[in-house]
């Protein structure tokens, strides 16, 4: 019995005894590696810091990083708050289907109509849904209010390029409908729809009608009055919306003259 509980006792003692000099490994969070001359992002910081775009000056053991802004700042960041502070540049990034990579031309948001095409190309993409687009200046975007040209949205398979369709737009937020071509599809559910031969509207796929048949020739775009009108002119909300038979021009009263607040056009048909 004796020699038994010897036995024991000398075990235990032996597990004391390594685990008091077995060296303490260090953490292993997954923290990203930086190198010098790499590009981050700011994030999770103040209004004027947040987005900002950064290279990596220097690299420290620990782990701790000096960036270097646009202006030339430089700042510190250490190693235990790196991880929430910066976000790594990554190379690619799947997007509804859609591979998007760093210098490929996308669709940014604009929010209005233009003649030229709003795309520009990617500067950066970033671990945490940023990217930077380089569109005279540079522009810092969510992911998803960027989108790669495809054949079709992806968010509306039946919606494609050079369908005519009834979409829906906005001046000064007054809602109004209007119809035209699409001109492009993107991946992240936006199309450029075209109502004349040089204005170009972005609008959400989800508010975009296919016309499926016709015998009319029309392919140039038009605005379709809203109820306003035939409330002006003594209709309900009911009535049929009349088809003004002009393209959209952002320039023009024509829209104020289609919302009841001048005459009823009198070119409608």
């Amino acid at each position: 019995m004796m020699t038994r509980s010897y036995i024991i006792t000398f075990f235990l003692l032996s597990l004391s005894a390594q685990a008091q000099t077995t060296p303490t490994k260090a953490s292993t969070v997954d923290r990203p590696t930086y190198h010098a001359g790499q590009f981050a992002i700011i994030q999770n910081s103040t209004d004027s810091w947040t987005d900002q775009v950064v290279q990596i000056s220097d690299v420290f053991e620990d782990g701790s990083v000096r960036v270097r802004l646009s202006d030339g700042t430089k700042a510190f960041i250490r190693s235990d708050t790196i991880l929430k502070t910066l976000a790594p540049d990554i190379t690619c990034v799947d997007s509804h289907g859609t591979k998007i990579c760093n210098g490929d031309k996308v669709y940014y948001p604009l929010h209005a109509a233009s003649v030229a095409v709003p795309e520009a190309k990617v500067e950066h993409l970033f671990s945490n849904g940023k990217v930077e687009v380089l569109a005279g200046l540079h522009h810092v975007f969510n992911m998803d209010e960027i989108g790669k040209e495809t054949a079709c949205s992806p968010q509306k398979i039946t919606i494609c390029k050079g369908d005519y369709v009834v979409a829906n737009g906005y001046k000064e937020s007054r809602p109004f409908t209007f119809e035209g071509t699409v001109d492009k599809a993107y991946s992240n559910g936006i199309v450029l729809v075209a109502s004349s031969y040089f204005w170009r509207l972005p609008v959400n796929v989800s508010g975009v009608i296919k016309r499926t048949e016709t015998n009319d020739s029309q392919t140039t775009g038009a605005i379709i009055v809203n109820n306003n009108v035939g409330k002006a002119l003594g209709g309900t909300p009911y009535t049929p919306e009349v088809d003004s038979g002009k393209a959209y021009d952002p320039f023009a009263a024509q829209l104020d003259e289609l919302d009841g607040k001048k005459t009823a056009p009198s070119d409608s048909k």
